[in-house]
């Protein structure tokens, strides 16, 4: 009887071979024939549906609070991330204060801080464009206004995408909590204060890639 059970067992698996590696399982017949492929299977499907995971990563994060971030913009600002410094000043005249820092050109606008790639060299000045806007003002931005509990901020945006404590930054205080949230080519940045967890500035940034 041992034998007839064991003679039956072999047959089913010289029948049916299962291949194993890292990535997917397949499962093949004695003659090397596909049964299935239930990895290449799944993907084609999603191929045929015109969906990849990374799309509907994308679609998953899209945040209609950030609708204006995704521009490259802040509301109540007119110019954007890679607006042309001379525009600015062509609208606003000349900044309050305008000096090399953090690399480049600062233009100073009361509460309103342009960072651009353009650099003062001597006398001569190379205006080049908006990397960055960091504001402290009275205005409410995405929703968010200075002076805002971070709780009241993830209330209205959500989990932040990244987060970390500010050490050595020449822009934000030392120990205050930077929170982050992405929109598509573009990031948001909340500086907390360490103690009273209220937005002490809002700075808008092209995300790095």
């Amino acid at each position: 009887m041992k034998k007839v059970i064991i003679a039956g067992f072999i047959v089913i698996l010289t029948f049916i071979l299962i291949f194993y590696n890292e990535n997917k399982i397949v499962i093949k017949d004695d003659n090397g024939n596909e049964i299935l492929n239930q990895e290449l299977k799944n993907r084609d499907i999603n191929e045929e549906n015109g969906i990849s995971s990374q799309k509907k990563d994308e679609e998953e994060k899209y945040n209609p609070a950030l609708e204006l971030l995704y521009t490259g913009k802040m509301d109540g600002i007119e110019f954007g991330i890679g607006t042309n410094s001379t525009e600015i000043i062509e609208k606003w005249g000349e900044p309050d204060y305008k000096d090399n820092y953090m690399g480049g050109l600062l233009l100073s606008y009361d509460k309103t801080y342009f960072l651009t790639d353009g650099i003062i060299i001597d006398d001569s000045i190379s205006y080049g464009t908006v990397g960055g806007i960091y504001y402290t003002g009275e205005a409410t931005i995405y929703g968010i206004h200075i002076g805002m509990l971070l709780r009241e901020v993830e209330e209205i945006l959500g989990k932040p995408n990244h987060t970390y404590i500010s050490d050595n930054s020449e822009l934000y205080f030392d120990n205050n909590l930077i929170v982050k949230y992405k929109a598509g080519a573009h990031t948001v940045i909340f500086e907390i204060e360490n103690g009273s967890e209220t937005v002490q500035s809002i700075s808008l940034w092209k995300e790095e890639k």
